[in-house]
């Protein structure tokens, strides 16, 4: 089966991985080490933070987004990364997705 028009068949070149992970490292590891690492520090749990992006998206008073949640929040990073990988497929892309589902998951308390 060949790739679609516009992609190469594997997209997931050495150029497009992320520069901290290595070739054969999983991204869910990358993924975890992004969750409970230097960003955690940085910005908080992602429970916080994404309860602080809900709490400001709906002091806009925007009529949209009078209701939205933390786990919109998540489901529109995911819809982001899948936007980009679509436009232009990079690794970093998987990683960050990963890394939002699990954060997602912790909202819903799984």
């Amino acid at each position: 089966m060949s790739a679609p028009a516009g992609y190469s068949e594997n997209p997931y070149t050495p150029e497009s991985q992320s520069p901290i992970m290595k070739p054969s490292q999983s991204i869910l590891i990358e993924a975890d080490s992004l969750i409970n690492g230097d960003r955690q520090t940085a910005y908080g749990t992602p429970e916080e933070n994404f309860s602080r992006w809900r709490d400001t998206c709906r002091a806009t008073g925007r009529p949209g987004l009078a209701n939205i949640t933390a786990e919109d929040i998540a489901v529109l990073m995911i819809c982001g990364k899948i936007c980009r990988d679509t436009n232009a497929p990079k690794a970093d892309n998987l990683v960050d997705g990963a890394a939002y589902f699990e954060i997602w998951s912790r909202i819903r308390g799984l």
